[in-house]
């Protein structure tokens, strides 16, 4: 018998859109204080559920995806430590196989700006220098000028 790859997606889309939702919601419900891992696994876990309502449910289901987000992002006590979480992640995997140049100079200002959210001015400078010296060695032009752009975007909290 033939598979409908149509109804076979959108079944696992609804699987995952409650799944996931529920997972975010294990998280938000806790009393219990979240690790920062935790805190990474219910955020994506609530954007995972709207990627899925997305494809499958109605504007509602999307709708409480969002409050699902805003509820994660409450709860998450370190929401300025994820964003220097996640670019810390982001700059260790530029040492792996198959980053490009450019991707160290985002890495480095990703984990600047983290630093000026979260006050730390020292390093966010110190970041902040370092993807400076990234865009230097970018080869392709077209690729440096667009980490230059990005470069002069903010926010950078003053530093």
């Amino acid at each position: 018998m033939p598979v409908n790859k149509d109804a076979l997606l959108e079944s696992n889309h609804r699987f995952f859109a409650v799944e996931t939702n529920n997972l975010a919601w294990d998280y938000i419900s806790s009393p219990a204080k979240l690790t920062i891992d935790d805190e990474e696994a219910m955020i994506s876990a609530a954007f995972a559920s709207l990627f899925h309502w997305s494809a499958v449910g109605q504007p509602i289901h999307r709708g409480r995806a969002y409050g699902t987000i805003a509820r994660a992002l409450i709860k998450a006590d370190n929401e300025r430590m994820l964003a220097l979480h996640y670019a810390k992640k982001y700059r260790a995997l530029c040492d792996d196989e198959g980053a490009e140049d450019w991707d160290l100079a985002f890495a480095e200002a990703a984990i600047a700006r983290a630093f000026g959210a979260i006050g730390n001015e020292t390093e966010a400078r110190k970041h902040k220098s370092l993807a400076t010296e990234a865009i230097d060695r970018i080869r392709d032009a077209e690729d440096r000028k667009i980490c230059e752009a990005d470069m002069k975007l903010g926010p950078w909290f003053d530093v």
